[in-house]
């Protein structure tokens, strides 16, 4: 026993000269890190572990409250804050970060302490089975529960964006800039959000009988500091995770809330029968008007396989896309346009025997066809320029968007046709929040087309900030951006920016006044030679209104789904 500690910590020297330290790393870098090492030799499962350590102190703070508030029992918390940090081990060659894994580990520790009290809960309900020990005062037990459980409720209610610098400055006493940092957004933006979200958890409280003040009692019983012997067992169990020394709560706990994310991942229903039966119940709130059944009835045998024939192809890998956050798009139908009963079929060509919704009413104008003409001519795809309107074909395609996280922005867009029209689509008249439908013009020609899903993962950053004057701005490895001066105009203001920024990354510029407050500008249009674009804005401020000018960049997450039929295939 007494060589061990020495060769420890002769193998920590030499991780450090060999690997370096992590200070300074990012989250990406540090994940990046332990997935890579930990299955290599025993210097660099140490480095590994270093990295993984370093990633639970940085974040376990955060962790540690969240668990803490929800579930309001060390015993419980420390399984929780455990199951937290062993999700991110099985997902970490499959998580995606851009500088912090902040928000994405508060995610999976608030899933993981519900997933923990609703276990606590069915267990306490069970019959037989002996009830914790009981306090000194059993009505002030009872108070404080009913005050926790009202709070929990209320913060649980309030969108993501606001719920986490609640949780944070808040519950857990972080600075606007700590919080900043957890998130990787703007200390502004934590600072407006956290206002907002106390606004409204004050105003929910108050409704159900509460005095603002608890809050700050019960963030009191949240600032707890992690137990050092927590945060050194979390680590070692990440270390060691396949080789049987985890507590069994802790294991039932992570490996239930992972298949509850790759079950959301591939659209399909959440585990667990609470689950699964609300979310069955919430479908059927849904249900088009023609296969509801009224209370005085019994279903009919008939109804049922009236909705199978278009359900089979849903399960196909190839029309169905999830990415890493668990938004999910699948490709329902196409069809002529306008459409009709049997007009549709399934992205593969064959028919679909029911419509999934009802016709579009898009007119095709001339505007449109123009721009069809101007796709076929920058794509490049034709051999020859459209000669006439009857060189075009109109198709109607429907998607189904589901799992989008609270608070994010999402589109769907289709590649090599001219949009018409999109919106949600309806049936029997009847908005269906999840259907989308597009009408889009595509050459004759074209047999297949291409739609692309993403989902922006973060707030605009701010990546360079410019005058009013001409200006160049650029690196050898960074984008380049050369600016024109803010000239007046009738209606504001006109600046031009050319930059040579990628292209498959969000990009943005937006003025801001005097008073700090960003305007969008209100239309662009741009032309683009090889690898540059220029783009020329205009802004509704005057010139002497305009403070500076922002180019911004945010978070995306992004997916395809290639070879979509543009024609039936005839009967599979």
């Amino acid at each position: 026993m007494a060589n061990r500690q020495p060769a420890s910590a002769l193998r920590q020297l030499r991780t450090l000269f060999a690997e370096g330290t992590t200070t300074g790393l990012t989250d990406s870098q540090l994940l990046r890190r332990f997935a890579a090492k930990r299955a290599e030799s025993s210097e660099s499962a140490a480095a590994a572990e270093i990295a993984f350590a370093s990633l639970v102190d940085r974040h376990g703070a955060m962790v540690w409250g969240v668990c803490r508030r929800v579930l309001r029992d060390n015993h419980e918390a420390e399984d929780a804050f455990q199951a937290t940090f062993l999700v991110l081990v099985r997902r970490a060659g499959s998580v995606r970060v851009d500088e912090s894994l902040g928000r994405w580990l508060y995610g999976v520790a608030h899933r993981v302490a519900r997933r923990a009290r609703f276990e606590t809960e069915r267990r306490a309900n069970r019959p037989g089975l002996s009830a914790p020990d009981a306090p000194t005062d059993p009505a002030v037990d009872v108070e404080r529960r009913e005050i926790g459980d009202a709070l929990n409720e209320e913060v649980d209610r309030l969108p993501l964006k606001y719920r986490c610098p609640i949780e944070l400055c808040y519950l857990q006493g972080m600075t606007y800039d700590q919080a900043a940092r957890q998130l990787d957004w703007p200390t502004a933006t934590i600072k407006s959000r956290l206002a907002r979200g106390r606004l409204r958890l004050r105003r929910s409280l108050v409704r159900r009988g509460l005095t603002p003040s608890v809050l700050a009692t019960v963030a009191a019983e949240s600032r707890a500091a992690v137990p050092p012997v927590i945060v050194k067992s979390t680590v070692r169990a990440a270390a060691s995770l396949g080789v049987g020394v985890i507590p069994p709560t802790v294991t039932t706990l992570f490996e239930g809330v992972l298949k509850m994310m790759a079950l959301e991942k591939i659209g399909l229903a959440a585990a667990g029968a609470v689950v699964a039966l609300g979310l069955t119940a919430a479908g059927m709130t849904q249900l088009p008007p023609q296969r509801r059944v009224s209370s005085s009835q019994s279903p009919a045998i008939g109804t049922r396989p009236q909705d199978k024939p278009n359900r089979p192809v849903a399960m196909d890998s190839r029309w169905v896309k999830s990415l890493p956050n668990g938004a999910t798009i699948e490709v329902v139908g196409v069809s002529t346009h306008p459409s009709g009963p049997r007009t549709w079929w399934h992205p593969n060509g064959t028919p679909l025997e029911q419509p999934p919704c009802d016709p579009s009413d898009a007119k095709i104008s001339s505007g449109d066809l123009r721009g069809a003409r101007s796709v076929v001519v920058r794509s490049g795809t034709s051999s020859a320029k459209p000669s006439s309107d009857e060189s075009f074909v109109a198709r109607s395609i429907v998607v189904r968007i589901s799992g989008v996280p609270a608070g994010l922005e999402h589109m769907w867009s289709i590649h090599y046709g001219q949009q018409v029209s999109k919106g949600i689509a309806k049936r029997n008249g009847k908005a269906v929040p999840d259907l989308s439908e597009s009408t889009v013009l595509f050459e004759r020609e074209r047999k297949s087309c291409t739609i692309y899903f993403q989902v922006h993962t973060s707030p605009w950053k701010t990546m360079r900030m410019f005058g009013k004057s001409e200006s160049a701005s650029g690196s050898i490895s960074g984008p380049s951006f050369i600016t024109s001066e803010a000239i007046a105009t009738e209606k504001g203001t006109k600046w031009t920016i050319t930059h040579n920024f990628p292209d498959d990354k969000p990009f943005r510029v937006v003025a801001i006044d005097q008073n700090d407050v960003e305007h969008p500008a209100r239309n662009h249009s741009g032309l683009g030679v090889p690898s540059f674009q220029q783009l020329n804005m205009e802004f509704d401020l005057l010139p002497d209104q305009i403070k500076q000018f922002l180019v911004q960049t945010r978070g995306l997450e992004k997916i395809e789904i290639p070879n979509i039929m543009l024609d039936p295939a005839g009967p599979s």
